[in-house]
């Protein structure tokens, strides 16, 4: 082997060990891209959890006060008509 051929190997040897170092970069980005997007996901997920059970307890509320209020309609309307005849 000449010289000039081991000049040439060892060029292709340091790209080939550049190559492998960016490689090695880009899969460590990549993972580390993937436990921030896994983080996003569950951070979403649990603000819509909690924006779920808002909602519940919201709809829960006013279905409540919706029946209070009718009671309250009716209790009225019950005392009206009481005094009327009264």
């Amino acid at each position: 082997m000449t010289k000039e051929e081991r000049d040439k190997i060892n060029d292709l040897a340091v790209v080939v060990s550049r190559i492998d170092e960016r490689t090695l970069n880009i899969q460590k980005y990549i993972d580390e891209d993937k436990k921030r997007q896994d983080k996003c996901i569950a951070e979403a997920q649990a603000t819509a959890d909690e924006a779920k059970e808002r909602a519940d307890t919201t709809q829960t509320q006013l279905s409540t006060i919706k029946w209070v209020g009718g009671f309250i309609a009716a209790l009225l309307g019950a005392l009206g008509g009481w005094f009327s005849r009264s």
